[in-house]
């Protein structure tokens, strides 16, 4: 367990990802999310919410979260491609 490395793992991947990361958050820190993002610029998107904290995105900015997150989704599907 003391090896495992999220920004080591996100180097390879071609699976878009979206990493959600709260200003306030204090488990984490919010740079955290940078350093993984760097790994791999191309697949990792990054938001950092303001006021939020650790897994409190939603709670900080409900429509936003729901406007951000599904619409990544629909950005990311062949779907949501063929409608945009």
């Amino acid at each position: 367990m003391e090896k495992a490395s999220s920004a080591d793992a996100i180097a390879q991947v071609r699976t878009p990802v979206l990493l959600i990361h709260g200003e306030k958050d204090r488990n984490i820190p919010p740079y955290h999310s940078d350093l993984i993002q760097a790994r791999n610029p191309s697949s990792v998107e990054v938001w950092k919410v303001p006021g939020a904290v650790h897994t409190g995105a939603h709670h900080a900015a409900p429509r936003e979260f729901e406007r951000r997150v599904l619409g990544w989704f629909a950005s990311h599907t062949s779907v949501g491609r063929i409608n945009n």
